[in-house]
């Protein structure tokens, strides 16, 4: 029997915002719209990339078009690369115990809805890579958080059989 646990990177492991409001602002001041704080972009989160763009553009009562729309995000997830993530930070205790984990033998996975490759970034940069067997973003399948085919995805890639008798835990926001 072995012990697998998950954990969702943004609000769990991680705090982001400072490079997510300097990403959504760059795209923000692109189309001449004042730019958010920290706590109006708070409040926008959850549900993914795609509704940040669509709250944080209604909260500026701008609506774009499809076409520009998805030239926003795309410029989103340019400007959100380009911040080297450098203002993201573990929250405090997470290192010890995730290595904590690791040492008592639990298999470690990350499923989080945010791309795979800032997920695989930022764990590299904050030196805590290594520790975990599967980093699942929300493009690694076709389904996202809180969908269990999501879970069950990066359960199968850390080698966890339920019929062996083994257990998995998530920890974290499943939306």
């Amino acid at each position: 029997m072995n012990r697998f646990i998950l954990f969702d990177l943004d609000g769990t492991l991680i705090d982001g915002v400072d490079d997510l409001v300097s990403a959504l602002n760059v795209v923000l001041h692109s189309h001449q719209l004042p730019a958010l704080n920290r706590p109006e972009l708070e409040s926008m989160l959850g549900d993914g990339m795609r509704m940040l763009m669509q709250r944080a553009f209604a909260s500026r009562s701008t609506t774009l078009a499809a076409i520009e729309f998805n030239q926003a995000c795309d410029d989103f997830l340019a400007a959100y690369k380009a911040t080297g993530y450098l203002d993201t930070r573990l929250y405090a205790g997470v290192a010890d115990t995730l290595k904590q984990l690791h040492n008592d033998g639990w298999r470690i996975g990350l499923a989080s809805n945010k791309l795979t490759e800032p997920c695989e970034s930022i764990l590299q940069r904050l030196g805590i890579r290594a520790l975990f067997s599967v980093v699942a973003g929300g493009d690694a399948t076709s389904e996202k958080k809180p969908d269990a085919g999501h879970l069950l995805y990066a359960l199968a890639h850390m080698g966890y059989r339920r019929e062996a008798g083994d257990t998995a835990v998530m920890v974290g926001v499943l939306a």
